[in-house]
């Protein structure tokens, strides 16, 4: 168990910080704003280039209802 763990630890230095966990980003506004991060308010847009600029498998969920047009 111990060597699972030191293992696990040099894999997360040499992929860097939050490269082993997944993000999750929730759509606040229905707006079609761009950007590079997910803040609040945070649109479909900025979700997917936040989404895309983080390795692993992130999440994108809707904290909103509506149409989003893009």
């Amino acid at each position: 168990m111990k060597r699972l763990t030191m293992i696990g630890a040099m894999l997360a230095l040499l992929l860097g910080p939050g490269a082993a966990w997944a993000a999750n980003f929730t759509v606040t506004s229905i707006e079609d704003t761009d950007g590079p991060t997910c803040g609040d308010p945070c649109t479909l847009r900025q979700a997917i280039n936040a989404a895309n600029a983080s390795l692993g498998a992130d999440t994108i969920n809707f904290s909103v209802s509506g149409t989003i047009t893009l």
